[in-house]
């Protein structure tokens, strides 16, 4: 008698339904015992291959673009889900600790800095006119806003950052000629890359700051910490082009010219976005 698959009524041929996937329950799939270890392997499962994927991407950056683009999947975690669980990690971390302020600039910082700022200005005296409210009120309003609802933003870099790669991979077609990536490649690099910039600038460097002055007392290293952590950000994302791309070292500073300068572009448009949604 065959046996059917209970989700798509397709004929199977051993546990696993060919056509969807399913899995065929039996009598010892439904024990207790079953249930409580199969929970316990797939969050072991999970743990590991984040650990695996988040030190792969830190440390070799560019392994993992390339590995994805050549078909090899199942050894990494999804880089979305990685990426994601940076920001949720940011949630729960009080904003005094991490670094989220590249991001997601204060009030003053807006009116004060960036390519739009005199424009932000005059939005800014228009909207507080309209209320019947000051400056400073606006100020507050604004800020509690941001640091309410602010982190959530962070997940439209993605794909802001995909036409950057874009252009890289435009101009790299034009030096290196076997070079192809699909769009499904130039998302996954775009991920791979803000997950550099997103867990460095964001959770480790900070971390690492906070903890030496903590034991140190002082905030007479944080400056250079600062700096050598922007400069190993910097060094990754070179590394990233040369291993993902496979090219030299030359090739590969000009793709990590031409990104710095598309992520500064990119970053004003994101803090542009953030204050005309919070003002």
């Amino acid at each position: 008698m065959k046996v059917k698959c209970k989700n798509c009524n397709t004929d199977l041929k051993g546990n696993f339904c060919y056509q969807c996937g399913q899995k065929t329950i039996t009598g010892s799939d439904k024990t207790l015992y079953h249930l409580v270890s199969d929970a316990a392997h797939f969050f072991m499962h999970v743990d590991s291959k984040y650990v695996k994927t988040l030190t792969n991407i830190l440390t070799y950056p560019g392994r993992v673009t390339k590995d994805i683009s050549e078909g090899i999947t199942v050894r990494y975690y999804n880089l979305t889900s990685l990426y994601l669980v940076g920001i949720v990690i940011c949630f729960l971390i009080p904003s005094s600790i991490i670094g989220f302020g590249y991001l997601n600039n204060p009030f003053d910082a807006q009116l004060k800095n960036g390519f739009f700022m005199g424009w932000k200005n005059t939005l800014a005296e228009s909207a507080a006119h309209n209320r019947g409210i000051d400056m400073e009120a606006m100020g507050r309003e604004f800020d509690e806003k941001l640091h309410g609802y602010g982190k959530l933003l962070a997940v439209i870099i993605i794909p802001m950052t995909i036409p950057i790669i874009w252009l890289i991979n435009f101009c790299l077609q034009w030096i290196k000629k076997d070079h192809t990536y699909t769009a499904y490649g130039l998302g996954t690099a775009s991920l791979e890359i803000n997950c550099i910039v997103s867990y460095s600038l964001l959770l480790i460097i900070p971390v690492i700051i906070r903890i030496t002055r903590a034991i140190f007392n002082s905030t007479a290293m944080i400056d250079p910490m600062i700096y050598a952590g922007m400069i190993a950000v910097v060094v990754m994302i070179y590394l990233f082009f040369r291993r993902a791309y496979q090219t030299n070292w030359w090739v590969s500073i000009i793709a990590l010219l031409i990104f710095i300068v598309g992520y500064v572009v990119a970053m004003e448009f994101y803090r542009l976005l953030s204050f005309l949604i919070f003002i």
